[in-house]
């Protein structure tokens, strides 16, 4: 018997190159040619966007309880995200507040650690005075004219606290 056997051919440097180019080309010829996507239209996928947001409120809907509307802008808007809840409107405390709470949560965002938020009401006839909202460092809302038993700042028509 020979040192090298018959049935296989010796394996030398230029049969290994040779070989394993030939089997890298035959890979490359044999894979799939994956067709591009066609693109899609910006408004066409904002369309299809729309319909889905639309069958997900359902579920947000069903989450909170009652009737809710999602309002999405450009990301430049102040407030690009905004859900609104139909069967309740908000005074105009309520809004107020609610927009404190934002910019509170607009400064965490921006990498404050904490936001102290004011709202100052100046110059009610006669007495000049001033009526105040805030949210302090550590979150807590304070109504200064409330807690004295004064008219608060936003309080509904007629006076009442």
């Amino acid at each position: 018997m020979t040192k090298h056997s018959t049935l296989a051919p010796e394996i030398n440097r230029r049969r290994f190159l040779l070989n394993t180019t030939m089997a890298g080309a035959a890979v490359a010829v044999a894979a799939p040619v994956v067709a591009a996507e066609p693109e899609i239209h910006p408004l066409a996928r904002l369309h299809a966007l729309h319909d889905e947001a639309s069958k997900l409120m359902v579920v947000h809907n069903e989450h909170l309880g009652g009737e809710w509307e999602l309002r999405i802008r450009a990301p430049s808007a102040s407030h690009p995200v905004v859900y609104k809840n139909l069967d309740a409107e908000m005074t105009s405390r309520d809004q107020a507040i609610w927009y404190m709470r934002e910019l509170e949560r607009l400064a965490k965002e921006d990498g404050a650690r904490s936001a102290m938020v004011t709202v100052v009401g100046r110059f009610w006839d006669p007495d000049f005075e001033c009526r105040t909202l805030m949210i302090d460092p550590r979150g807590v809302f304070i109504d200064f004219e409330r807690d004295e038993g004064r008219v608060s700042l936003f309080a509904p028509k007629g006076g009442a606290i």
